[in-house]
């Protein structure tokens, strides 16, 4: 999570600007830090798509804002610990299974399959589940006739993993900056309203 706070700013602007109120102060700060929220959250999706070879389509869901008010004026990025289908990371039929193009690299997933649920989701899709230590393939069939499950959708990471790796140090420094520019500029404007 990415988290914008104003109390710091405004104790600086205090100092810098007379003659404004702690009210306009909390809304010219609410104002900003919805600014840098908008900024980041933009730059957040290309960053990540950038490293990880996801499209915004996939991301925008899971990525939410928590806008600041003049009351509150504190504003969060937040990320969804979801696993990520690997439809999301272009992922192509081959003979021997699906591949998926995460990061720069594709890569072979042996014994994947496309495969439409009842409901009708669409996904990657492989004989085996989910345990402790990732995805267990399973190597021969359980049954001897009919439906032999276990089959189960192929996921990523959690979107937060990604997410953070990719752009919490950077951003974090990032979008505090375009916070502190753009809450200078409305300083100024609202003293010069004043005058």
């Amino acid at each position: 999570m990415i988290r914008i706070e104003s109390k710091a700013a405004i104790d600086a602007m205090k100092k810098s600007y007379h003659g404004i109120s702690g009210r306009q102060l909390n809304a010219i700060a609410a104002k900003s830090i919805n600014s840098a929220i908008t900024k980041g959250r933009k730059e957040a999706i290309t960053a990540t798509k950038s490293e990880y070879n996801i499209g915004a389509r996939f991301q925008n869901n899971m990525i939410r804002t928590k806008r600041a008010k003049p009351t509150w004026p504190i504003g969060k990025i937040e990320v969804l610990r979801t696993r990520l289908p690997l439809t999301a990371f272009e992922p192509k039929e081959t003979a021997w299974g699906i591949t998926v193009k995460i990061k720069s690299s594709r890569e072979l997933i042996r014994g994947s399959f496309f495969g439409k649920m009842k409901s009708g989701h669409s996904g990657v899709f492989a004989r085996g589940r989910y345990g402790k230590d990732g995805f267990v393939f399973r190597q021969k069939r359980i049954k001897k006739s009919g439906n032999d499950l276990n089959i189960s959708e192929l996921t990523t990471l959690g979107y937060n993993t990604m997410f953070l790796n990719t752009i919490e140090g950077v951003y974090n420094t990032h979008i505090n900056a375009h916070f502190l520019k753009i809450m200078r500029k409305n300083m100024k404007k609202a003293v010069k309203s004043q005058r």
